[in-house]
């Protein structure tokens, strides 16, 4: 694509205030992770139709609501006393198919694929093992997802 369409894009990814996947692969390291784009600054250089631009990224971490109990005396109840009912659903699972990637998997059962990382976790899967998912790896799908296949 010319440059122009990459500044567009960029642009239009900031404009979402949606986190992006950032990959980075070096002979010294590795880099996966959803990232949110803090700044991009770009100029032509030399009337080449090339650009160079500077692009700052914060690391983005997905976060939810955590239930606490509170008693009657103000303290948080622990953990564990007896009583307590098992409400844990167990996870649906998805069997993977040739061309499956957790992206596509997220975005299909949790509607958004910049979910993939719940997936990962959930799986225990590494970062090395993204690129080389098998083809029939069964996929635990987080409790309450309806899975289809």
């Amino acid at each position: 694509m010319p440059p122009a369409r990459y500044v567009e894009t960029i642009n239009r990814w900031m404009r979402t205030n949606q986190p992006i996947l950032f990959v980075l692969t070096s002979a010294g390291f590795e880099i996966n992770t959803l990232a949110s784009i803090e700044s991009f600054e770009w100029k032509e250089t030399a009337g080449s139709g090339d650009i160079a631009y500077t692009l700052k990224l914060k690391k983005y971490r997905h976060y939810g609501p955590r239930r606490v109990v509170v008693t009657a005396d103000g303290s948080e109840m622990k953990k564990g006393k007896k009583g307590r009912a098992n409400d844990r659903q167990i996870p649906k699972t998805y069997t993977m198919v040739a061309g499956d990637t957790l992206w596509g998997i997220a975005k299909r059962f949790l509607g958004s694929g910049a979910r993939w990382p719940e997936l990962q976790k959930l799986n225990r899967i590494s970062d090395a093992e993204i690129r080389r998912l098998p083809v029939g790896k069964v996929i635990k799908l987080p409790a309450g997802v309806k899975a289809d296949a």
